[in-house]
């Protein structure tokens, strides 16, 4: 695969080569991507988390001409690292053409969508424990515990309460499925997003900081679905605006020189 890449873009007259890694036996090859910079632009969006740092984000800083993260700690990782990338910081978004808001009758359960953790795990029963219908797809949960694509925004969109733990991305998807989103803290969110924390009257989504607060709120918002539905709602107007992949491609482009055709609404 990294052989035909590196022709097809020796062969054309491309602007930019974007590239996501997502597995290091998947991944088009560190080699491969610095053989590319000599030809074109290249930018690789570092989807690690901190704890892969070394092993899995400097590497590409090495071979890509922008690197961009979502993290400040990485931020500052790749700073003190010698390396001759440009670094660029920046935030997950949501596709309005992949997950749109479904006006469906909220069930009353709290779902979480991602690979099971032991921490995620302890805390979906925790409050399986204290009486909460919990919903949990990903790796790990179990057998026939895995949702397609397509339906992704439909339960973010028919649970009462979406719960997202140590996560980013799912952040965006949520919100951008008009769905409640109650979140552990996850760097960048109080520039993203109106958090009950710094505003409870204007809130667009709810953090929690500790297994006690997480079973109080989501016993508080089960019960009151008119404040969780105007919670909603703000944070699904707020990512419309803000956090789609067009404006959030715009805007690491434009902080690398790169223009890109006007974004149709």
């Amino acid at each position: 695969m990294s052989e035909e890449v590196l022709e097809h873009v020796r062969s054309g007259d491309f602007d930019l080569v974007f590239c996501v890694p997502f597995a290091r036996a998947l991944d088009v090859l560190h080699d491969t991507m610095r053989e590319m910079s000599l030809v074109t632009n290249t930018m690789v969006w570092a989807p690690y988390p901190p704890s892969q740092f070394e092993t899995h984000s400097l590497p590409w800083a090495s071979c890509a001409d922008v690197v961009i993260t979502t993290s400040d700690t990485d931020l500052r990782a790749f700073r003190a690292a010698s390396h001759p990338a440009r670094l660029i910081k920046s935030q997950w978004a949501f596709s309005p053409r992949a997950y749109t808001r479904v006006r469906a009758q909220r069930q009353p359960i709290v779902t979480v969508v991602g690979k099971r953790t032991e921490m995620r795990g302890r805390l979906c029963e925790y409050l399986a424990a204290n009486g909460i219908d919990v919903e949990a797809y990903g790796s790990g949960w179990g057998n026939g515990r895995f949702l397609t694509e397509a339906d992704f925004h439909r339960t973010f969109g028919e649970s009462a309460i979406n719960l997202s733990l140590e996560g980013r991305r799912r952040i965006y998807e949520v919100t951008g499925s008009g769905g409640f989103l109650m979140t552990t803290p996850v760097e960048g969110l109080d520039d993203a997003f109106v958090t009950d924390l710094a505003d409870p009257a204007r809130a667009e989504v709810v953090v929690v900081n500790d297994v006690r607060e997480l079973l109080d709120k989501t016993r508080y918002y089960l019960e009151r679905p008119r404040e969780r539905e105007a919670i909603a709602l703000r944070g699904y107007r707020r990512a419309r605006v803000e956090h789609t992949w067009a404006r959030r491609l715009a805007d690491v482009c434009a902080q690398a020189g790169l223009e890109l055709p006007p974004i149709v609404p």
